[in-house]
Parts: structure tokens; C-alpha cells; sequence
């Protein structure tokens, strides 16, 4: 006999977990399909798809219509486990109850009697599936197939409820993190937009005003410096990074997905030196933007990048993460490319207070962007502290 038990076990337990496939111990199930013309942008029952399910519904179907699918056909009852089996695959949400409708073959769930497995622990199962191996081709879409060929391994139901109730633990850090970051974004946006209104002034040390703000364009303030055109062969395996798109990652450079070449000449970034997405196939990506560190200066950068340098870069910095300066981006995108041209990001004007306001400016909110990265560091360890549980935990 096979023996099943989980490297990390409350000590009170020792009995042999047991093991469960899924054809012929459970259903897969999913909602009658609701096609597009039977949908609003606003109405009376959400309507999930892969996209928002866990989320806020951006589409909605009548009263009338929900009333009759729920009561002919198949349809989720409260603490049932909601599986996604396109786009983004196995998201887990556990349906409240709440009237909902959800899309058909996309989002499914197994019907589940619960006299073996809870689906509080179900969805604790489905949770720690590696969707990815699940065959040998790349998962895009899990097939009703996949879902019956999968086998559960489980203990008891005391055993049951004292993991989900260690693992709610954690998801409940994991959201009140979360609800503070979110409320620390919120706060910075409410704050930017006071400040670059000028609705929200600092003083001098004396208590003063400061001097009256000016306007400025990009191209008084600061130059413009073009990123580096390297052909395939100059590509290689250890050489020279070159920054792309992809280095940047909620304004903050990123190094998960690099490229290196072997070049001479080249212009390399500086410590404040802003790092701009100039050009890219997703119209969305233009003008992100970094702050570069001066522990991250020497670096090249890609042709479709550009370098805003200045003096003034880490007020300015902070401004273009203000919605005026999306604004201009949108504005000045090509017709036919998604691009913007160094002539026109020079012409971008820019709020300009006294040197000594605008350290006050940046200072205040970096100060804010260091309690958000606190707190994204405390969620990255929470999240990794939770993914140890569930390796050890389960079978």
C-alpha cells in the first residue's frame, strides 16, 4: 500500500491520507453559455468571465434571464469552488452565494458532496496544482478532460479543517496586506494630484511661501539621449545588458528578463537618469517609466527606449507618474505606431516649483513609495512563507 502522509503534519495526526480521482467522485460543471448580445455594461446580475472572476464584473445580464438559467440548468451552490480554465488557468475563487452568473465553459467548478473532502480543503487542493504539467504541451486552456484525470490525495476531515484553517490564516495576512498597500496607493494618488495642482504647498523652515510655481517644458529642463540599435549577432549569452521594456516594472527596473550584447559604443545610463518607454507594440506601455539607482548605472539601453536626463529628475520623476503626464503620452502617440518622438516629449510641459520645493515634493513621496515597497516586501515574504506550506502540507 502507497504511503501517503505530508513532510509537515500536526502531531495529533498520523493516520495514512487517502487518495481520490476525480471521474466518478465528482462533476464537472459548468454554466449555460451567455453570448455577448445577452450582456450590459450595467445591470442587475454580474456576469464573471476569466478575466474579473475574484473581481469587480465589467458586464452584466437581467434579472429575468438569471432566474430562468439558474432554475434549468446547472448552476454553482454557496461554498462551491470556481475554477478558471482559460487565459490566466486555475484561479480558485470559492462563490459566496451571491447572485452571479459566470461564463460557460471558461469558469467551471466540480460538484462535490463533501462527504470526503470539504470544499474549503478542495479549494485548497486545486490551489496547489501546478496547472503547467498537468500534460506534456503548454497549458493554455484546461479541458473537462484534465479535470477527471486528476487524483486528490486527503486526510481526515480533522486533518481537513486544521490546514485550511493554518492556510486562511495566512490568505488573511495576505489580504489585510494587500488592503494597506492599496490604501498607501490611494493615499499617494489623492496627494499627487494636490500637490501638482498646487492645491497642497510646503513652507519654508521659517514658515514662508515659497516663490510662485513656474511652467516649463521637458526640453528647458533636461535633454534627451537615445537608446542603442544592436542587430541579432551582436546578442550573446554574458556581455553588456541593454534595458528594454520589460526591465521596467512598476517604476522600478527589474532584472528577470534580460538581454546581453557585445558592443563598443554605446551610451550608458546614470545614476537619476529617467528610463522611458518611447516605443512598443502595446500602445499601454508607452511612457512607463524608472528611476535609475546608483547602484544601477553603466547599463545600455534599447533603441526603443529612451533617457530623460536632467538635474531635477527626482521631482520630475514623481510628476510622471502623475495623470497629466499620461495625458501628454496618450496625446502624442503615433497614428500608426505606438510611439512617442523625442520633438514631442520635449514639448511636455511640467509644473515647476523652487529647488528647495521640489526636494520637499520628492522627498514626501518617495517617503510614501518606501512604505509601499515595506509593505510589498512583507507580502512577497507572506506569499513565500504560504507557498512552503502548501509543498509541505499536502501529498
Amino acid at each position: 500500500m502507497e504511503i501517503l502522509q505530508p513532510k509537515l503534519r500536526f502531531p495529533e495526526f498520523r493516520d495514512n491520507w487517502y487518495k481520490l480521482k476525480v471521474e466518478g467522485n465528482f462533476e464537472v460543471c459548468m454554466c449555460k453559455r451567455i453570448f455577448a448580445n445577452q450582456t450590459t455594461t450595467e445591470g442587475d446580475v454580474p456576469f464573471y468571465k476569466i478575466g474579473t472572476l475574484g473581481n469587480k464584473a465589467d458586464a452584466f445580464i437581467s434579472r429575468e434571464l438569471y432566474n430562468e438559467y439558474k432554475s434549468k440548468y446547472k448552476f454553482p451552490i454557496k461554498s462551491d469552488v470556481l475554477l478558471t480554465c482559460s487565459g490566466t488557468v486555475g484561479k480558485t475563487v470559492i462563490y459566496d452565494g451571491n447572485d452571479s452568473y459566470f461564463q460557460d465553459s471558461n469558469i467551471v467548478w466540480l460538484k462535490n458532496n463533501e462527504k470526503k473532502i470539504t470544499n474549503n480543503f478542495l479549494y485548497r487542493l486545486l490551489n496547489n496544482i501546478n496547472w503547467s504539467k498537468l500534460n506534456s504541451t503548454t497549458i493554455t486552456r484546461i479541458y473537462s478532460s484534465d479535470l477527471k484525470n486528476l487524483s486528490f490525495s486527503f486526510p481526515s476531515f480533522q486533518e481537513q479543517t486544521k490546514i485550511a484553517e493554518v492556510l486562511g490564516s495566512v490568505d488573511k495576512q495576505l489580504e489585510l496586506l494587500n488592503t494597506k498597500k492599496e490604501k498607501l496607493s490611494l493615499y499617494k494618488k489623492g496627494v499627487m494630484q494636490q500637490l501638482f495642482s498646487q492645491q497642497l504647498r510646503f513652507k519654508d523652515e521659517n514658515e514662508n511661501d515659497y516663490s510662485e510655481w513656474e511652467e516649463k517644458t521637458l526640453g528647458e529642463i533636461g535633454v534627451i539621449v537615445s537608446g542603442l540599435t544592436y542587430s541579432p549577432k551582436d546578442v550573446v549569452d554574458d556581455g553588456l545588458l541593454v534595458l528594454r521594456s520589460s526591465n521596467i516594472q512598476n517604476n522600478k527596473l527589474s532584472f528577470n528578463d534580460n538581454v546581453f550584447v557585445n558592443v563598443k559604443k554605446y551610451n550608458p545610463v546614470k545614476a537619476d537618469d529617467i528610463l522611458i518607454c518611447v516605443r512598443n507594440g502595446s500602445k499601454y506601455l508607452i511612457g512607463k517609466n524608472a528611476l535609475i539607482t546608483d547602484n544601477e548605472h553603466g547599463f545600455a539601453f534599447g533603441a526603443f527606449m529612451t533617457i530623460y536626463r536632467s538635474n531635477f529628475n527626482k521631482y520630475i520623476f514623481h510628476w510622471m507618474q502623475h495623470s497629466t503626464y499620461k495625458e501628454y503620452v496618450n496625446k502624442n502617440l503615433g497614428a500608426t505606431i505606438n510611439s512617442i518622438n523625442s520633438n514631442d516629449l520635449k514639448k511636455f510641459l511640467i509644473p515647476f516649483p523652487s529647488s528647495e520645493e521640489q526636494t520637499k515634493i520628492a522627498n514626501f513621496l518617495s517617503a510614501i513609495d518606501k512604505q509601499i515597497e515595506t509593505v510589498e516586501t512583507e507580502i512577497t515574504k507572506t506569499e513565500v512563507y504560504k507557498k512552503g506550506l502548501l509543498q509541505q502540507m499536502f501529498v
